[in-house]
């Protein structure tokens, strides 16, 4: 019994330290898991500041950049300014020397100038001379540009009469052809005019023989109903303009006269 009481303390005393081992270690973890954690923060928070640094100094190398593009564009700029510059000042100087040799080739006209004035009491002075002469130039433009336009309106009006013409003319030579066709269709009626006036007289002059004719006819057809009427002694009455009556009578009158001939 007494060893066996001291294996179970020995076992409880094992127990104990393995729990307070156990509580030991857990807490030895909970506080490296803690600074773990915080380790963690903390290098959140380097990282977070770090990256604000480097977005910081990429902004600051990008702004030194266009700053730097900036001012080398700027330089260009007045370096091909001053390039123009130079080739103008070249050309303003190349220029002077012109004009310096035409006042000098010129001089002359100026003292030609001067005497115009010293002889001439209208002018007094040289650019009264010049004056004048811009009027007369202006003048003279101005004469031009006058006869211009009168050489554009005759034109014009050549232009227009020629037209003119040529539509008269068109006009002429449709009215001549009018003209003929309208004396073609003269002609033509006065030929038809003399043809039917010639059937006309013959149509008259066949009208007349028909009606002499006829009137013959009828004489003779009167004639032989009065005789026939007599021959007969019948007493029939037929109107005299009723000719186609009398032969009617007439004819059938006519068969037995050769028999009475005969009997006679």
């Amino acid at each position: 019994m007494g060893s066996e009481w001291l294996q179970v303390r020995a076992a409880t005393s094992r127990s104990l330290w393995c729990c307070q081992a156990f509580k030991e270690t857990m807490a030895d973890i909970a506080r490296r898991w803690r600074e773990l954690h915080a380790k963690e923060d903390q290098l959140k928070t380097y990282m977070e500041k770090s990256m604000r640094r480097l977005k910081e100094d990429d902004k600051l190398r990008v702004q030194a950049l266009k700053k730097a593009m900036r001012e080398r564009e700027q330089k260009t700029q007045k370096e091909m300014e001053l390039v123009r510059a130079k080739k103008k000042l070249e050309a303003l100087k190349k220029e002077h020397q012109k004009l310096s040799k035409e006042v000098q080739k010129y001089s002359i006209f100026k003292i030609y100038l001067e005497d115009v004035v010293k002889i001439s009491p209208q002018f007094e002075d040289i650019q009264d001379v010049i004056s004048r002469y811009k009027l007369l130039v202006r003048t003279r433009k101005d004469l031009q540009q006058s006869q211009e336009k009168d050489r554009k309106m005759i034109k014009q009006t050549k232009v227009l009469l020629d037209r003119d013409e040529a539509e008269k003319e068109a006009e002429t030579l449709q009215y001549q052809n009018e003209l003929e066709q309208l004396q073609q269709r003269f002609a033509q009626a006065q030929s038809d005019v003399r043809f039917w006036t010639a059937r006309w007289a013959n149509m008259q002059n066949r009208n007349a023989k028909n009606a002499l004719m006829l009137t013959t006819m009828k004489m003779a057809i009167h004639n032989l109903f009065q005789c026939v009427n007599t021959q007969l002694k019948a007493k029939v009455h037929v109107p005299e303009d009723d000719s186609l009556r009398q032969l009617d009578m007439v004819e059938p009158s006519q068969t037995p006269l050769p028999a009475q001939k005969e009997e006679q």
